[in-house]
């Protein structure tokens, strides 16, 4: 339908129609580019600020959230049961961290960096106890450390500084028992000790192939060897075979 203003004798003088004026508009405004260009700025426009983002479903149970937690950002997800199954995120601390939860919502895998910048890997029990724990340590030493219900270190599997394995075993009182590496002579040594850590059996091979074993008193003084042993005192000689010594050093009987 025409529509416009009339002059003095019914003469149109402006007249459109609503589709002609919408083309004409829409025509100019997309060969020109400016089309694009409105979007374009419109979009840099939209910026959602908020301290809490939260995901739900159709029943508005909320299934993921995007926070700020104590100045630091955090993501969490959820389950059907509004229980916690995963976190990752910044702590208030500065250490980020990747969080995973058991359908109760416990704490049972976490890996992080700890504010010295060392990775961890944690595994908790049902109780969130620390049971097995993979790091690095000082000097960049990667360690295994697997505890017992209470938390008490019971095993640890160590990388030395140039590399070189070792086993720790330990008791209750987290004191080392039983020790599987090498020496500084590239000799591989078992050696079990008692309560207060002192050495007192020690199985081995040396670097030169030769096998080894070795007791020792309370006092860590050598007792009986079997196999090669190396003098270290003026005027002693290697030996090779059975040898019972005495608190001294002394030997008491060799065979042969």
């Amino acid at each position: 339908m025409a529509c416009g203003i009339l002059g003095g004798k019914g003469r149109l003088l402006v007249g459109f129609t609503a589709a002609s004026f919408l083309g004409g508009l829409a025509g100019g405004v997309i060969s020109s580019g400016g089309w694009a260009l409105a979007q374009k700025a419109m979009f840099k426009e939209k910026l959602i600020v908020t301290e809490e983002l939260r995901i739900v479903d159709k029943r508005g149970r909320t299934l993921a959230s995007f926070s700020s937690h104590g100045g630091a950002g955090r993501i969490r997800l959820v389950d059907s049961s509004g229980k916690t199954r995963l976190m990752a995120g910044v702590d208030p601390g500065g250490e980020t961290f990747l969080s995973l939860h058991d359908p109760r919502g416990d704490f049972r895998v976490i890996l992080g960096t700890w504010l010295e910048g060392d990775p961890k890997l944690l595994l908790l029990d049902g109780r969130e106890a620390k049971r097995a724990a993979l790091e690095l340590q000082e000097g960049e030493e990667p360690l295994l450390r697997l505890r017992d219900s209470r938390g008490r270190s019971r095993l640890e599997v160590k990388g030395g500084r140039e590399g070189d394995p070792s086993i720790l075993v330990l008791d209750r009182e987290e004191k080392v028992r039983a020790h599987l590496g090498f020496t500084e002579d590239d000799d591989v040594i078992l050696n079990f000790s008692d309560g207060k850590e002192s050495p007192r059996l020690a199985l081995g091979v040396q670097a030169s192939g030769e096998p080894l074993i070795q007791m020792a008193d309370e006092a860590g003084r050598l007792r009986l060897t079997i196999g090669e042993m190396e003098a270290h005192g003026a005027g002693q000689e290697s030996f090779s075979g059975i040898a019972i010594l005495d608190d001294k050093g002394n030997f008491l009987w060799t065979a042969p």
